[in-house]
């Protein structure tokens, strides 16, 4: 495995860094090379880098947060796994996160796996500018308090994702795109982080933190199969009391409404494809009757799953 570190203090010497280890060279921001093309923009609000590709090798990018720095990392990842700190933690190559932290990390990118991801540089002013005094993700940030956050990938964020690491227009057109999408993306996981962050302590502990992400994984490892929750918390070596919170305190949600909710997400996402029928669809994601699987589809997006099927 080769390893990458990372700050994203300065963009441009970072970029002619990874090209020592990846090949390719840098030209007005980008980073054109076998395995990967990396963008990179300096907006006057943020800085963003795109990147999308295939590692020849299995690759760990470790992001480094220095003391006292005054910008936030906040990713957007397609198809990655996660580390935090020293302990490994590999993720089915299908995961896809949102995550915001001032403590060090990394992503673990596998061989010969294509991935996408969008990366965002926020200013600290800029990012209490979204916040309510009263929350704790606005104490966590200004006093310099650790903190983790990990969200799901919406529809939406992985849209504007796909556009961007497959936009092939001229520039400047390109860069004025890229600071809209940006805004679009901060501004998504904003709006799903607000309500929920002003409830929760900003911190779960490295231990738990892994705990619980194995949970995650377990739970969405087969969605045809629900997994037990005296299962889940045998695996991850937890009761079911102490993962219950712990799972909430991370995604704001409990198992079941967050269980609930990936698989409406992703049952829309396959009947958007065209590919399959809805009683297939409503298998896959681990519903025996249709009318059940109907049912819960109208309640959580309005609207009955045959009427997003593509002609």
């Amino acid at each position: 495995m080769i390893e990458l570190r990372y700050d994203l203090t300065d963009i441009e010497s970072q970029l002619i860094e990874w090209a020592d280890f990846l090949g390719g060279k840098v030209e007005n921001g980008v980073l054109e090379s076998d395995a990967v093309t990396i963008r990179a923009y300096s907006f006057e609000e943020m800085e963003m880098v795109s990147l999308v590709g295939t590692m020849k090798e299995e690759t760990r990018f470790v992001r480094q947060i220095k003391p006292g720095a005054d910008c936030f990392p906040l990713q957007f990842s397609l198809g990655m796994s996660v580390e935090q700190g020293s302990e490994s933690h590999e993720e089915p190559k299908t995961h896809r996160g949102v995550y915001f932290t001032n403590i060090d990390s990394s992503i673990v990118c596998p061989k010969d796996y294509t991935y996408r991801s969008v990366v965002l540089r926020i200013s600290k002013k800029n990012l209490l500018n979204f916040l309510h005094k009263d929350h704790s993700l606005y104490r966590s940030v200004d006093e310099g308090k650790p903190f983790f956050i990990n969200d799901d990938i919406t529809p939406k964020m992985r849209n504007i994702i796909f556009e961007m690491v497959n936009y092939d227009g001229p520039e400047p057109i390109r860069a004025n795109l890229f600071r809209a999408f940006s805004w679009q993306l901060l501004t998504y996981f904003m709006e799903g982080i607000m309500l929920r962050y002003g409830k929760m302590s900003g911190y779960v502990k490295e231990a738990s933190l892994k705990a619980v992400l194995q949970a995650r994984d377990l739970l969405l490892s087969n969605l045809s199969e629900s997994i037990p929750i005296d299962q889940l918390s045998r695996e991850c070596g937890l009761s079911n009391t102490r993962l219950r919170e712990l799972f909430k305190e991370v995604y704001g949600q409990s198992i079941h409404q967050y269980y609930q909710r990936y698989r409406m997400e992703e049952a829309k996402r396959l009947l958007l494809t065209g590919e399959y029928p809805v009683g297939e669809v409503g298998h896959m994601v681990g519903y025996t009757h249709l009318g059940h699987f109907s049912a819960a589809f109208k309640k959580a997006f309005g609207v009955l799953p045959k009427k997003l099927i593509i002609v």
